[in-house]
């Protein structure tokens, strides 16, 4: 079975699956979804071993100690193997996708032990999870780095932070967060600073890029569309897969949009590069209004790159 992409009843479960599964700057989320795919009393003992101290570590931004706290209160007598098994491996990949390398280490130890022998599946996606590791040791290991160019999603001016840290998810390895900036220059020739926002930012229409319109990135089809339409407050990461469009191009490139606050295409949409499809929103796995921008083909993830040929801001 595949543990991250596994079925369940647990709403949790089923909100990080639909979007990026597990993927959370949170490190006791492996944890946490699954103790929520256990089912009876052990389930429920299980969830109150995870320490309120270990929670707060999280929330202050410590992952390391609040990863190995709730592990190491984990009560394994409450659970059967299988549980165990479940929730070990499940550990081990929070902690990969977080960079947490003694923790893999440990986690990715105790997983082999408590499956030992238990499921083929099992045993392959710890290979998996060891090669990971093992790349994340040594980046010189991993293979050259594709890419894709696109047309700019924006019109505007808008910068972009690339996602450095090798995730383990198609969409997301390689993707990229944008955000529009406001330029304004001055009547004496002087230029303002870049901004992204107006006074504080705590608010989404502080932000210059919060309902600026979407761009296609290509001539393609739109192959899947998903929406949330529960607006995140700025600062604030919720757990519910985000509004976002997946559009392929005739070479089976393709490219995902994340966050958006609206869309204006439907699955099967014949896009032309340029073309509105959305605005900015901030909504999902966000802290503000941005643009989360991941490219893969087949198995590969891509790297981002805009074509600089477009005038624009």
């Amino acid at each position: 079975m595949r543990i991250r992409n596994s079925s369940s009843n647990c709403s949790v479960v089923q909100r990080l699956a639909a979007w990026h599964p597990l993927r959370n700057s949170h490190t006791i989320t492996g944890l946490l979804a699954a103790i929520c795919m256990f089912t009876g009393a052990a389930g429920a003992q299980t969830r109150t071993t995870i320490p309120d101290s270990a929670i707060q570590l999280n929330r202050a931004g410590k992952w390391r100690e609040a990863f190995d706290l709730a592990a190491r209160n984990v009560n394994a007598a409450s659970v059967t193997r299988q549980q165990s098994c479940i929730l070990a491996v499940s550990g081990a990949y929070a902690a990969i996708r977080l960079s947490l390398r003694p923790s893999a280490d440990s986690a990715l130890a105790s997983a082999r032990t408590i499956c030992a022998g238990m499921d083929a599946s099992i045993d392959r996606e710890l290979s998996e999870y060891e090669a990971e590791l093992a790349r994340m040791k040594n980046p010189a290991s991993l293979p050259p780095i594709e890419a894709v160019v696109i047309h700019p999603i924006h019109s505007t001016v808008f910068l972009c932070n690339e996602h450095r840290q090798p995730s383990m998810e198609l969409g997301d390895r390689w993707a990229s967060d944008c955000m529009v900036a406001h330029v304004e220059n001055l009547p004496d020739g002087s230029r303002k600073p870049m901004a992204l926002f107006r006074g504080d930012g705590t608010r989404n229409e502080d932000w210059y890029g919060w309902g600026a319109t979407l761009l296609a990135p290509f001539d393609g089809v739109v192959t899947s569309v998903t929406r949330n339409n529960q607006e995140n407050r700025v600062g604030v990461l919720a757990q519910q897969q985000s509004t976002a469009i997946v559009f392929m191009r005739s070479d089976s490139v393709m490219v995902v949009y994340a966050h958006l606050g609206s869309v204006t295409v439907e699955p099967g949409t014949r896009v032309r590069a340029g073309q509105p499809v959305g605005t900015v929103g901030n909504n999902g796995r966000s802290y503000n209004p941005h643009t989360h921008v991941g490219a893969w083909k087949g198995t590969t993830p891509l790297q981002i790159r805009f074509d600089l040929r477009i005038p624009g801001g």
